[in-house]
């Protein structure tokens, strides 16, 4: 019985809060083609994203111990407006900003703790207005970043500093104005996020 009233809680409130979203309007389900129509209303944005980073193989044979080349933690991006539009026919806003990343480390016997810190420069294009109030955009993400590892008692204790280079392909789909989605692929990592405008 409590399993039931759960459920049926949980989809009254997706159903008013898709009606508060959408305002019950179906015009707003329209999609038109924005990147032909440049735009100067540019926000502030933070991404609050899950990541999981792979293939950097430092660690592969660390002193007789194995640890595999993959990591997965939670972390921020935020990113300011610096160019409009770098082309001016079109929508492409620059923005530049930066990244951390709280990451867990899979080792045998235990867990190795890192945190990544770095700028990133992202060239975004807007291609669709969606619901009327977000919109479909995609995007290029250079940067690099400073990757210290938490070795705690493992290998000796301290702590070891590498770099990486960061290149991300990527796509935003924006709800409203103020919230969306953002998903990051690339090296030396993968990132989906809550994305919030302000």
């Amino acid at each position: 019985m409590r399993l039931r009233s759960l459920c049926l809680s949980l989809l009254l409130l997706f159903v008013v809060a898709g009606d508060a979203m959408f305002d019950g309007n179906p015009a707003h389900a329209e999609a038109r083609l924005v990147v032909q129509q440049p735009r100067t209303d540019r926000q502030i944005e933070l991404n609050i994203r899950g990541s999981a980073y792979y293939g950097y193989g430092w660690y592969d044979n660390y002193y007789g111990y194995y640890v595999g080349g993959y990591a997965a933690g939670v972390g921020v991006q935020l990113l300011f407006p610096i160019v409009k539009n770098a082309i001016s026919t079109l929508n492409n806003p620059m923005y530049l900003g930066f990244f951390t990343d709280f990451l867990f480390h899979p080792i045998a016997g235990g867990t190795l703790l890192s945190l990544t810190i770095g700028p990133v420069f992202q060239w975004r294009f807007v291609l669709l207005d969606l619901f009327e109030t977000g919109g479909l955009s995609v995007f290029a993400n250079v940067g690099f970043g400073i990757w210290p590892w938490f070795l705690r008692d493992y290998y000796g204790g301290g702590v070891d500093v590498y770099g990486f280079p960061l290149f991300q392909i990527g796509s935003n789909l924006q709800f409203t104005r103020r919230v969306g989605l953002t998903l990051n692929l690339g090296y030396p990592s993968v990132n989906l996020g809550l994305n919030l405008a302000f």
